[in-house]
């Protein structure tokens, strides 16, 4: 094991965090396979604790959904980034636009199937990551950041929110 700065340890390697990573996913795949027709369709309120400005989402939940599925590749780039000492890619609201207005109806199962696809591949990328890979560090838009946070605060941190954000539309 490897110490980490506020002195607990990091796994020896990414098993771990690629196992909660992909019961995760797996969990929102689940629960959006129980979503109806008419549910894929509304359009989301914001997470009950989390807000990005004043106004409701304004996504769908099917694309809000889509969303999910499509950014782990983009949020590879970012966990790549911080283990190697690159550019930190920004979050980007045009690019959340621009998905919206791309997938205004996403099919459901579809999108299931992607969300799956692409956790599946990023839990082997984590997977592989060494104890010393998840202790790197970078300075990101939100401060300090190990590789292994990376996984918590923005791959597995992103389904949170937006499952959130779903569940309160729901209700």
């Amino acid at each position: 094991m490897v110490e980490n700065r506020e002195g607990g340890d990091y796994m020896t390697g990414g098993n771990e965090l690629a196992d909660r990573l992909r019961r995760r996913y797996d969990a929102f795949a689940d629960y959006l396979s129980t979503l109806r027709p008419e549910h894929w369709d509304l359009v989301c309120h914001n997470h009950p604790t989390i807000r990005v400005g004043d106004d409701d989402e304004g996504r769908r939940v099917g694309t809000m959904a889509h969303h999910v599925a499509v950014a782990l590749p983009r949020q590879v780039a970012f966990l790549r980034a911080i283990i190697d000492g690159g550019e930190i890619p920004r979050t980007s609201n045009a690019f959340n636009a621009e998905h919206a207005r791309a997938n205004p109806d996403p099919d459901q199962v579809g999108t299931i199937s992607l969300l799956r696809r692409n956790s599946a591949e990023v839990a082997e990328i984590v997977r592989s990551l060494s104890a010393e890979e998840l202790a790197r560090s970078a300075e990101t838009f939100v401060g300090e950041m190990t590789a292994s946070q990376a996984v918590e605060r923005v791959m597995i941190g992103h389904v949170d929110w937006h499952e959130g954000s779903i569940k309160a539309t729901l209700t």
